[in-house]
């Protein structure tokens, strides 16, 4: 899937957070949880936060 597709952000941000749920977690700060979700999804900044605006 390519790094600037929607559904890779759209399917990916709850899946990070499901991870880090996993690991523990009841809440995570914003910044780092972006740079969690960019690294753990591989994706571009910009789809990201274009994606998250949609979503939330």
């Amino acid at each position: 899937m390519p790094i600037d597709s929607p559904v890779r952000a759209e399917e990916g941000i709850p899946y990070v957070v499901q991870k880090l749920a996993e690991d523990g977690h009841v809440y995570y700060p914003q910044s780092p949880l972006v740079e969690e979700c960019i690294k753990m999804l591989d994706i571009l900044i910009s789809t990201l936060f274009y994606e998250a605006l949609l979503m939330y």
